[in-house]
This record gives C-alpha cells, sequence and structure tokens, in this order.
C-alpha cells in the first residue's frame, strides 16, 4: 500500500497463493471491489476486497490463460486462453440473458456467460470496450477479433499483424481499437469499420510486449523487448518520452499508470517493479518485489494499492 500525497512508498501487506502455475495477468475491477488472476495453470481466481479473500474460482478453459478484463461496470470479466476460446464470466450470475443453444458446461455444474469462438491459435490478451458492449481479442494467429458480447458472436476479424498479437485496448470513448505485437508494429484502428488508421514502428522494430492509452486516450504507452517503454504523440508519429532502468527482453510485461496519472509502473525480468515520474521519467521508486520476473503489476483504481504476480506462482 501507499502512504501520503507525496512520493508513493509501497510496503508488502499481502501474499496471495493458489495458483499451481506462474501468474500471468492480476486486474483490479473499476469499482475497486474484486481483484481477479489469471494463471498458466487455468484457473482464474477472483479475490474480494478489502480481505482479498478468494471469493470464487472460474475454471471452465482448458488451457493456460494468457490474460483477464473486467468491464466497466465491473460487473462482468473477460478471459483469454491457450484453448483459443474467449470467455464470458459474470461476476454475478445473470447479468447477460443466456445465450442459445445448449450449453456444454452446463452438466458439469458451471457455466460461463460466453463462449467466444474462432481464433485459430491461443488467445493472448482481451480487453472491454467502454460501453461493454463488446469485447476485443488479440491470438497468436495474428489477428485482432472484435466480439458482440450480448450476442455472443465475432463481428469482424482484423488480420492485424505478422506475427502474434501482444496487446489489444480500446480507446476512452470506444472509438479506437490499438493493437501490438512482437512484429513490433502498433496499429490504431477503428471499431466500428475495422479500418486501420495508423501503424506504428519504433526505430530499432523491437518486438512490442504491450501498449495502451494514457487516460484520456492522446497518447500511447509502448513496451518494448529492448527494456524500454516509450510515451507516443500517436497523431503525430512520434515518440514524447522513454523511459529505461527495468529488464525486459524475454517476456510481455505490460506498464500501467496510477490512477491519478502521474506515475508509471512495471514488472521487470529481475524481480523487481519499478515506478517513474510520468513527466520528468525519473524513477522514484524500485524495488525486489518476488523471487522471479514480475509479470504483471496492478493499481487499484482510487487507493494506493498495487498487485504484483510472478513467474514464482
Amino acid at each position: 500500500a501507499a502512504n501520503g500525497p507525496g512520493r508513493p512508498d509501497y510496503s508488502l501487506r499481502f501474499t496471495i497463493e493458489g495458483h499451481k502455475k506462474s501468474i500471468s495477468a492480476v486486474r483490479f475491477s473499476p469499482d475497486g471491489r474484486w481483484m481477479a488472476s489469471a494463471s498458466a495453470d487455468s484457473p482464474i481466481h477472483l479475490h474480494s476486497l478489502p480481505s482479498f479473500s478468494l471469493h470464487r474460482t472460474f475454471s471452465l478453459h482448458t488451457g493456460g490463460v494468457s490474460d483477464v478484463a473486467f468491464s466497466a461496470d465491473s460487473t462482468l470479466l473477460a478471459s483469454a486462453s491457450d484453448d483459443r476460446s474467449v470467455r464470458i464470466w459474470e461476476i454475478t450470475p445473470h447479468i447477460l440473458q443466456p445465450s442459445t443453444g445448449p450449453d456444454p458446461d452446463a452438466e458439469k455444474g458451471e457455466r460461463s456467460a460466453r463462449v467466444l469462438q474462432g481464433h485459430l491459435t491461443a488467445v493472448f490478451c482481451v480487453a472491454w470496450s467502454p460501453r461493454g458492449d463488446l469485447v476485443a481479442s488479440g491470438g497468436m494467429d495474428e489477428t485482432v477479433r472484435v466480439w458482440d458480447v450480448q450476442k455472443g458472436r465475432m463481428l469482424r476479424v482484423l488480420q492485424a499483424h505478422s506475427d502474434p498479437v501482444s496487446a489489444v485496448q480500446f480507446s476512452r470513448d470506444g472509438t479506437m481499437i490499438v493493437s501490438c505485437s512482437w512484429d513490433g508494429y502498433f496499429r490504431i484502428w477503428d471499431t466500428s469499420t475495422g479500418q486501420c488508421l495508423k501503424t506504428l514502428v519504433n526505430e530499432d522494430n523491437a518486438p512490442i510486449a504491450s501498449v495502451r492509452f494514457t487516460p484520456n486516450s492522446k497518447f500511447l504507452f509502448t513496451s518494448t523487448l529492448d527494456s524500454t517503454i516509450r510515451l507516443w504523440d500517436y497523431q503525430a508519429d512520434k515518440v514524447v518520452k522513454a523511459y529505461t532502468g527495468h529488464v525486459n527482453r524475454k517476456y510481455c510485461i505490460p506498464a500501467i499508470v496510477t490512477a491519478d496519472g502521474r506515475y508509471l509502473l512495471a514488472g521487470s525480468e529481475d524481480h523487481k517493479v519499478v515506478m517513474w515520474n510520468i513527466q520528468t521519467r525519473e524513477i522514484v521508486s524500485s524495488w525486489i518485489a518476488h523471487k522471479d520476473v514480475v509479470m504483471a503489476v496492478a493499481h487499484h483504481p482510487t487507493q494506493g494499492i498495487l498487485a504484483t504476480g510472478a513467474l514464482e506462482k
């Protein structure tokens, strides 16, 4: 947890165990009531705050889960899995109308509200539109797919990249989707038409591990496998700032922005979490957080709480 209004100072409050394999993603819900964690061992864990007790598990995926994302109203969770599917889970059951057709999971005593199938290989990343009507997913099949959640069907396939898609995100108003890939490119798409609006690449063409819009969606952060995070003015096609000091050469480690928009955080392959002042680019804090690569970092939407996940499980 962070203390005081000045420079954040985090101290360990909870160590949560339960996943049998490495952590791939941690996320707080927008309403701050839940934390979800995903892992290579398949079950998704949902913890309730403030106690961080395990509320329930979602275990129908038949492969590891690479990413999870909460809807803006915090009622639904989307997950991306190696089993080639995206699943939509109800945090509180019966939010969505039942989809038509037989439910193959009903007999197991558990069901997800939707199973979105169409990717040809593992699904690596997933994101919600701000309105909660669409989900975008990126896969090892090099495509981005856009889904109608209520109808449970695919709206369009974007032949997005020439290598696996490592991250997707909607803009603040939902009109654009950004995707990035190990091919070194990131692209901005028109949500309604699927048209590619812009293609950008850094000079060294390093594989891109993660991309995300800034809170106002006027800029983008890219995390690349040259141990650099860059802030892009994508409309002007230029890098505004670069942040270094962490180690990221092998894994898809995302960078996040704190709720107040002042700080940038990322895990590191030397077992640290690194925190930068976005304006000055200086490292304001860096600490050993785990005994292995820090794969995932999440910041609570309103409180000074940070969650981290690592390869050590």
